[in-house]
């Protein structure tokens, strides 16, 4: 039975159970301003489930069970929106960083899990640029992003027991050496995540494409009218160019 790729599937659903009770609180490293009369959400129509699928990436490798969360400073301001709260600049401190969550297991004979320590982690788990540069976490970061370290990982722990413990927070720079932002969750690009050298696995690559369809205006294939990647310019079935208009009701997909 391959485990490692069996795990993760569980491991997704749990973190989505854990990121709908986040949704319900806001972060205490930002407290985001009450609702106004004439309030126009940043992102309308989009609620924090949208965002999830295209972040939250399982490591599949046999014998292994790991979950990586990219969370863009976009994800907190949608899960604001989402309970009729404004947030302002509240979040922007968060903006100087690439956040990400990880947790990493070895599957033991009998489904037991040796999981990798905070350090491990730290030392172990780089951010790699388009260029091919990589960065170590942050270990020195602002008192809001520390807050929000804080208020995960007890929720995480109650919500998936050793799991959640093992999980890591880290911090990233969000500009590549050349000044170029690295994880643009708007804009067209590629980065990486990048675990090595841990608990006997040689290496594991996630990479992460954007912009996310998510948070970007509908593309759609004027032949058949399915909704398509945003990261996508061609149809891959048609091989025609995309389109931004909405297609009929009747032929939506």
């Amino acid at each position: 039975m391959h485990t490692s790729m069996r795990n993760p599937v569980i491991v997704f659903l749990l973190f989505v159970v854990v990121s709908a009770a986040l949704v319900a609180q806001t972060p205490t490293a930002a407290t985001p301003s009450a609702n106004t009369s004439g309030f126009v959400p940043k992102f309308p129509g989009v609620t924090p489930d949208d965002i999830l699928p295209e972040t939250q990436f399982s490591i599949p490798v046999d014998g292994y069970v790991g979950l990586v969360w990219w969370i863009p400073t976009e994800f907190w301001e949608v899960s604001a929106q989402s309970r009729g709260v404004h947030a302002g600049k509240d979040f922007q401190p968060l903006e100087e960083y690439t956040t990400v969550a990880i947790f990493f297991g070895k599957v033991g004979t009998f489904g037991n899990f040796q999981f990798a320590t905070a350090e491990d982690l730290r030392k172990n788990f780089v951010l790699r640029d388009a260029a091919g540069n990589e960065y170590s976490s942050i270990r020195k970061v602002s008192p809001e992003a520390e807050g929000l370290a804080n208020l995960l990982k007890p929720m995480l722990a109650n919500a998936m027991g050793k799991m959640g413990e093992s999980m890591e927070l880290l911090y990233f720079p969000a500009k590549s050496k050349d000044g170029k932002p690295i994880a643009t969750p708007m804009q067209n690009g590629q980065f990486s995540f990048v675990l090595r050298d841990t608990l006997g696995l040689k290496e594991a690559v996630t990479l992460v494409n954007t912009p996310l369809t998510s948070l970007s205006p509908a593309k759609y294939c004027p032949v058949d009218h399915r909704k398509m990647s945003a990261s996508w310019t061609f149809c891959p079935w048609h091989g025609i160019a995309l389109d931004t208009k909405t297609p009929p009701a009747t032929t939506a997909k």
